[in-house]
């Protein structure tokens, strides 16, 4: 459990720990487990990627973090986070509500949904400033509007949400993310409600941004070449676990994991062998009231083997990176 106090001991060098994590649901009487057992460090001014299918708790990592999940809906469990040594889960809601937009930003999927409909996007983007200085701030407004390119400055600030497109929508967003200068930005799946001619101009956008503020990036993405373009370390989850965490290159060049592997043979190729049938991961995610017994990988894994079946792997070093598989400790996972 978390520890007591509003100080915690972070790790040398790091900005955000996440220690030993779970995070479950309630949905009729039931009880879901959403996030199990993550750890994970992000230092000051780094990328580090999570990457997985959809359901495997990617959003949720994102909504505990801030402490965002709803007491009517689930509950963190157990584990500990902590931001600039303070423990966010020992703080009060006063204390998070300095944190949330000021030290950390969050970007959410959506951001038609993100937005409040009835309001100018100028006024809500200066609710932000006005929440953590006291006061309001239009030119403050104008010049973030302008440095995350938005046109005519002056007219996207008095224009409502249905009068943007996606792309002004989502710079919208970035502006209310970055207004205040956080030293850690959550990117939760930020390109995915866009068209994929603008995806790259956001992500040129939010990176450039990142090397001028030196801010740390959380990015969250099932887009694999995402993860590989723009982080310096990524973690792959598979059913609310991290089942390989490392350096960009070195996870995604040689995974150890089945899982990762399968990610990265899925992924269509534009040179090389032509008229290839495009491999793909076997079955469904499991469903997380219904996981199986031991690795909850081994029903979809080409390389499990007895032991995969009945006891739960655990992460161990492999070939310089963190890997949660029976085989892969016992020896390079093979093709």
């Amino acid at each position: 459990m978390a520890t007591k106090g509003n100080k915690a001991a972070t790790s040398l060098g790091a900005l955000l720990e996440i220690r030993g994590l779970s995070v479950e649901y309630r949905r009729h009487r039931q009880v879901i487990p959403a996030v199990r057992r993550v750890s994970l460090t992000i230092r000051p001014g780094e990328t580090v990627g999570v990457v997985g299918e959809s359901g495997c708790g990617k959003s949720t990592l994102a909504l505990a973090v801030l402490r965002l999940i709803q007491e009517t809906e689930g509950r963190i469990r157990e584990g500990e986070i902590v931001f600039a040594g303070r423990s966010l889960l020992t703080s009060s809601e006063e204390e998070l509500r300095q944190i949330r937009g000021k030290e950390i930003s969050i970007i959410f999927q959506d951001p038609f949904s993100s937005l409040n409909p009835v309001l100018p996007v100028g006024d809500q983007v200066e609710e932000v400033l006005l929440e953590h200085t006291g006061q309001r701030n239009p030119h403050r407004v104008l010049e973030i509007f302008a440095k995350v390119q938005l046109p005519d400055p002056q007219r996207i600030y008095h224009a409502y949400p249905h009068q943007l497109s996606g792309g002004q929508r989502q710079r919208v967003m970035i502006a209310m993310a970055i207004i205040t200068g956080p030293q850690l930005l959550i990117a939760d799946e930020p390109t995915t409600a866009l068209d994929v001619t603008i995806q790259r101009e956001i992500l040129e956008l939010l990176f450039g941004l990142q090397r001028e503020l030196k801010m740390a990036i959380l990015l969250i993405s099932h887009h694999v070449g995402i993860i590989a373009q723009y982080t310096q370390r990524v973690a792959v989850m598979y059913a609310g676990e991290i089942v390989e965490e490392g350096e960009t290159d070195r996870v995604l060049q040689n995974p150890q994991h089945p899982y990762t592997r399968g990610l990265l043979d899925s992924l269509p190729r534009l040179r090389g062998e032509h008229l290839r049938r495009l491999p793909m991961i076997p079955g469904q995610p499991p469903e997380p009231l219904h996981l199986p017994t031991g690795c909850p990988f081994h029903p979809r894994c080409p390389v499990a083997v007895a032991r995969c079946q009945t006891d739960p792997p655990y992460l161990a070093e492999v070939q310089g990176r963190q890997v949660s598989c029976w085989v892969a400790q016992g020896g390079e996972v093979r093709s």
